[in-house]
Parts: structure tokens; C-alpha cells; sequence
């Protein structure tokens, strides 16, 4: 059985509640993604 390590993703990006908007859509155009945690 695969373990939650198996398909986990590593070095996260995540941003913080002071970045901006504009620091988000930068980050996630460059990563191609479409969403980034933010950590308190």
C-alpha cells in the first residue's frame, strides 16, 4: 500500500498572508500552477 510520502509533494512554494496579490499571480505564472498555500 503507497503511503501518503509516496505521492506527497516536496519544497512546497507557499506565501505568506503580507505578500500581495500581484506577488501570488507572479509566483504561480512562474510555477504554472494554479494555486499556492498561504501560511500564517
Amino acid at each position: 500500500m503507497s503511503t501518503v510520502a509516496d505521492v506527497m509533494t516536496r519544497d512546497v512554494k507557499t506565501l505568506s498572508p503580507s505578500d500581495t496579490v500581484a506577488q501570488a499571480a507572479q509566483a504561480m505564472a512562474e510555477l504554472d500552477v494554479g494555486s499556492i498555500p498561504v501560511c500564517d
